[in-house]
């Protein structure tokens, strides 16, 4: 009897060691058919030839992301336009690349003055090619600039992309326009405002003060704000005219850099009555810029008669600021 119980016993241990390595069996191919699965199921369509392997065997899996999508890619980082002349525009060239895998779509370039992207609007760009932007640059003042350009596309990491810009205005390579003897004698202009054939003056033009004679005793660029002028005096131990003598009146002229005219100003005085005195302050609210004279400056005499006219009217309409009035002789000569 008890030999039959150890066997017994014997069998049904036998049995118990077979079910836990059948058990063991199956939860492995289990894992393995697992493992797989998990591959095909995340877009990998060449799996690994044993996908039981560990990660430090094989690396780390690879997983893509579902979808396709485009990727913005830019030539520059900076556009650097370096010198350019207050009356010029400078042009430079920023590739956009796309080197995603769908179309790029740009939707906004911007950026702030004198920095001009040609931008008209949305465009696309296909995978593997580029858009070529022109940007250009166009200083009104002598200085320095900085700026950034700020593109918005539909690049999924990087929306808005921008790149710096950077520029400095300068004088034309000829310099001013007007030119000038400093001396010793000066006396202090200030011009509150400008405008030119009733436009407001751009920026860059000059704007200059002469003497009786036609000299030029000073000059500066206007930068659409206002503007400083030293108006010099004439040397006394010189033959040469280099500027005003005491009371005499100032005249004021503009150049016209895009046009490359010269027009007479007609100044508004706030401060001072026009009449140059060394270490004196004139200030001008406004200066109008008007075509010269129609008539031709008659020849000077050693005699002349003063008129002053209070009203004027053409056509029972008052003149216009600007408009000119001529004195003639009975046979027809202008004499002023």
């Amino acid at each position: 009897m008890s030999f039959r119980k150890s066997s017994l016993l014997a069998v049904l241990t036998a049995l118990a060691l077979v079910v836990v390595a059948l058990t063991a069996a199956a939860n492995h191919v289990a894992d393995n058919s697992l493992t797989v699965q998990s591959a095909i199921d995340a877009g990998n369509s060449n799996p690994p030839a044993n996908p039981g392997k560990t990660h430090d065997q094989h690396g780390p899996f690879n997983h893509p992301q579902e979808g396709e999508t485009p990727d913005i890619s830019l030539s520059e980082e900076t556009l650097d336009f370096g010198e350019a002349s207050i009356v010029e525009s400078v042009r430079l060239f920023l590739m956009i690349s796309n080197i995603g895998d769908a179309d790029l779509v740009v939707s906004d370039i911007s950026t702030e003055a004198p920095f001009y992207p040609a931008f008209n609007g949305e465009f696309t760009v296909a995978p593997e090619e580029v858009h070529e932007l022109v940007v250009t640059f166009t200083p009104e003042v002598v200085g320095e600039y900085e700026g950034v350009l700020m593109i918005v596309s539909n690049d999924p990491v990087e929306e808005e992309t921008t790149i710096s810009l950077l520029g400095t205005g300068v004088l034309p390579q000829d310099g001013l326009h007007y030119h000038w003897r400093l001396t010793d004698t000066n006396a202090s202009i200030l011009i509150r405002g400008a405008s030119l054939l009733a436009e407001a003056l751009p920026a860059g033009d000059e704007i200059a003060v002469f003497t009786p004679g036609g000299v030029c005793a000073g000059a500066g660029v206007w930068n659409g704000n206002q503007i400083g002028i030293a108006a010099f005096g004439d040397e006394d131990d010189t033959e040469i005219i280099e500027g005003f003598h005491s009371e005499e009146r100032m005249s004021f002229r503009i150049w016209d850099w895009e046009a490359e005219t010269e027009y007479r100003a007609i100044p508004h005085y706030i401060q001072g009555d026009g009449l140059f005195r060394v270490n004196g302050f004139t200030a001008i609210e406004r200066l109008e810029g008007v075509n010269f004279y129609h008539w031709a400056a008659p020849e000077r005499t050693d005699n002349n008669h003063s008129l002053l006219v209070e009203d004027a009217t053409l056509d029972n309409e008052p003149l216009n600021i600007g408009d000119e009035i001529g004195l003639f002789t009975p046979t027809g000569m202008l004499a002023g």
